[in-house]
């Protein structure tokens, strides 16, 4: 009996784990993309406490993607770490290649924390609001 066929090939997964890894850029162009939105619906720049994101008309439909994105970033790192490391034992890689695919999903990912945390512009605040 020949061996089950697996349900994606190797390089399929990989794609998946770039997208998952390229969750939190994403993340970034949408929240951004909201704001400045709202910046040209408002007429100014959006103010925290004052001009909430939910009742901007035409840019209230980017706050759902947003905090999927937010929520979701993390276990999508971690899904991509796991694929990578299960493709890079599967194919038998180099251990150079599978730490630079890992640490390409830890910056990445830690980045956009660290951009959350530095806030410049006071958009994701204005966002939490």
């Amino acid at each position: 009996m020949p061996a089950p066929r697996p349900l994606l090939r190797p390089a399929t997964w990989q794609r998946i784990a770039w997208a998952l890894t390229a969750l939190p850029l994403v993340t970034a162009a949408l929240l951004y993309g909201e704001w400045l939105l709202s910046w040209a619906v408002l007429g100014h720049v959006p103010r925290p406490s004052l001009d909430d994101p939910k009742d901007v008309a035409f840019a209230h439909w980017l706050m759902w993607p947003v905090a999927l994105g937010i929520v979701g970033h993390l276990p999508a790192a971690l899904g991509a770490i796991a694929i990578h490391l299960s493709v890079a034992l599967e194919q038998r890689r180099g251990a150079l290649d599978t730490i630079a695919r890992v640490l390409a999903v830890v910056g990445i990912s830690g980045g956009f924390v660290l951009w959350m945390r530095w806030d410049p512009g006071a958009v994701v605040y204005w966002w939490f609001d």
